[in-house]
């Protein structure tokens, strides 16, 4: 994992400016903003939304699927690039692990390798929801 292999967490920076316009959309439309969900896999994103968070709306907490790594391996990470945004900000970060929250149940075989339990859930989405990928296409190979 490369842990942001810039000198500068750039994308993390930039999902600190997509938090406040989060933040200002939800605010508009009269909603708490409670919890963002999102897969992570660089962290960076994680990251950038988790300070983002800490620095306007403590309350909001920033929750992630990982698509790759273990837990523990995704904690690090996103606590590393989210210290390296703070410091970018001038801020100290406010107990930084106690705010990475990382669920690794949906791995698995890793990114992108199918499995019977995924191929369901493509065809779920696709036969109740109307979309349909090449992912399902690949997957229906599962299903006979």
């Amino acid at each position: 994992m490369l842990e942001g292999s810039m000198t500068k967490p750039l994308g993390a920076i930039s999902f600190v400016n997509a938090f406040l316009e989060i933040l200002e959309q939800t605010e508009t439309q009269g909603a708490n903003l409670d919890y963002i969900v999102l897969a992570t896999g660089s962290g960076s994103t994680q990251a950038g939304l988790m300070v983002g968070a800490q620095l306007v709306n403590p309350q909001t907490k920033v929750v992630g699927i990982s698509v790759s790594e273990d837990k523990a391996k995704m904690e690090h990470c996103v606590e590393t690039i989210a210290e390296q945004t703070f410091k970018e900000f001038g801020a100290a970060p406010a107990k930084t692990s106690e705010n990475v929250i990382i669920f690794d149940d949906y791995v698995k075989d890793g990114y992108g390798i199918l499995n019977q339990e995924t191929a369901r859930a493509l065809r779920l989405v696709a036969e109740t929801e109307g979309i349909c990928s090449t992912p399902f296409i690949r997957a229906e190979r599962w299903l006979v």
